[in-house]
């Protein structure tokens, strides 16, 4: 192979690959991709697999579709639309974590709300009473897309039945305002008398999720609701410090895995590799990285697009809350949870 050191052309191609791969992946938490990095330009030369796929994605939203596609993703201000603009492009955003609002991560606020809520619904006598039974049949899959998600499961089956409900029904996310959600939080924070700590979480506050990591679908079955309602009151008794880690972006995961400034040199702060060729340019992933679209920055559309909430949000407050006779106790709901050991034997 010829140097890029010796041709001008390959010199060009990669800084050009460089400055698309840093730009293109500002969209991505590094959270997403298994490694806990996101992908050097090394890897994506290579052909790196292990660093950016996803087993629990489908083949069409792999890596490969964001980087092709991304002017696209850019027209959509990175937010997914259910009643408008390109369907796919919304499916891949809800995979990739890139909307606070409809993703199926731990670290959103507002899913997190969404999942307790699907807990709570899912463990009353009457949960009817609340909900349409279209609208309980949409929170259960969304519970058990996230929690498919959140234990790293190797398929995507609970994700694709969920988005298929997403798609095709009328139900979307609950969205709690700021008034509404600063209620909601300081109620689900007053549940910590009913909900025991996690019993496996280390003393350093290290997120609960991971000791259970890629655990069989058994125990998500067995244990996942309680498990979810665990993780959200404890993020609330602990001021959001578990939250506060997903706002920062790239940079937490990447300081956590020691691989902000490993990378520095793969991302073309340091000198272009040498063995490049044309080759190597002429690769689909590399091709769909070097896709530019003449206007990157495209007006961003309005806000819109959004589905019926499955819930009311403020039946959802006052039910957490506990201050009506029209909504059951949450201590005697909680009570019929099965709390116990949350390790993958104890399923």
């Amino acid at each position: 192979m010829a140097s890029a050191q010796q041709d001008p052309r390959l010199i060009a191609l990669h800084e050009k690959a460089v400055r698309l791969l840093v730009h293109k992946l500002k969209c991505i938490p590094a959270r997403v991709f298994p490694s806990g990095r996101k992908p050097t330009i090394i890897d994506i030369y290579e052909n790196n697999v292990a660093a950016f796929h996803i087993p629990n994605f489908p083949p069409c939203y792999q890596l490969d579709f964001v980087l092709g596609n991304y002017h696209l993703f850019v027209a959509a201000d990175f937010k997914v639309r259910k009643k408008e603009g390109d369907m796919n492009v919304s499916l891949a955003i809800w995979f990739w974590q890139m909307d606070q609002y409809h993703s199926f991560s731990r670290r959103h606020l507002q899913v997190r709300l969404n999942i307790l809520m699907a807990c709570i619904i899912g463990l009353s006598t009457e949960p009817h009473r609340y909900v349409t039974e279209d609208a309980l049949e949409f929170s259960t899959a969304l519970l058990d897309a996230w929690l498919w998600t959140v234990t790293r499961q190797d398929d995507y089956e609970k994700q694709e039945i969920f988005l298929t409900q997403w798609v095709n029904g009328p139900y979307d996310l609950m969205r709690f305002g700021k008034k509404a959600r600063l209620e909601m939080c300081r109620a689900v924070k007053n549940l910590e008398k009913y909900v025991p700590d996690p019993q496996y979480a280390p003393p350093d506050n290290v997120p609960i999720w991971e000791g259970v990591k890629y655990v069989s679908p058994k125990f998500v079955k067995t244990f996942g609701p309680a498990w979810a309602i665990q993780h959200i009151v404890a993020v609330e008794k602990s001021g959001k410090k578990i939250d506060e880690l997903g706002k920062t972006g790239e940079v937490e995961d990447a300081l956590a895995t020691g691989s902000f400034f490993a990378g520095f040199g793969s991302m073309g702060l340091g000198p272009e590799p040498s063995g490049l060729s044309l080759e190597v340019f002429g690769r689909p992933l590399v091709q769909a990285l070097l896709h530019e679209e003449e206007d990157l920055d495209m007006a961003v559309p309005a806000e819109g697009g959004l589905g019926e909430a499955w819930m009311n949000p403020a039946d959802a407050i006052e039910m957490v809350e506990g201050t009506s006779a029209r909504y059951e106790g949450m201590k005697d709901l909680f009570s019929k949870v099965k709390w116990g050991e949350m390790t993958d034997n104890a399923a």
